[in-house]
């Protein structure tokens, strides 16, 4: 219900109201940027300039999302890595790459097969 009184009604909500485009900076954070006398960075609040991480020892805290993204990029631009988790994450390579047309258009064809295979697959995918 809206403040004006409309009531909607859905099957399926998305919210996408921005929650993730404000970086949430957990304590941790505020602690190193005190304590630590070395450089601190936050994944959301990356320098656009980039980073020059060559020949330096660089700790990453945590493994979510954001973690398990910039690891493998860290691993080859620092002297050394070392990663911090409380608890592993299990996750598999997108694998993203471009799509032929041929194959656009085959998936095209057949996208109510695809749909239907999908929703009966255990974790949405085939």
């Amino acid at each position: 219900t809206t403040q004006q009184g409309t009531v909607f009604a859905s099957r399926f909500v998305v919210t996408a109201v921005g929650c993730l485009s404000v970086p949430s900076l957990p304590d941790i954070f505020h602690e190193a940027k005190r304590a630590f006398g070395g450089q601190v960075l936050h994944t959301g609040m990356w320098p656009e300039s980039g980073v020059d991480l060559s020949g330096k020892k660089v700790a990453v805290f945590g493994t979510g999302s954001s973690g398990i993204q910039i690891i493998p990029e860290l691993a080859q631009a620092a002297d050394s890595l070392v990663v911090f988790q409380r608890t592993a994450q299990y996750t598999l390579p997108a694998r993203n790459h471009a799509l032929s047309a041929e194959y656009s258009q085959k998936c095209k064809a057949n996208y109510h097969r695809i749909r239907e295979c999908e929703k009966g697959s255990w974790a949405g995918i085939v």
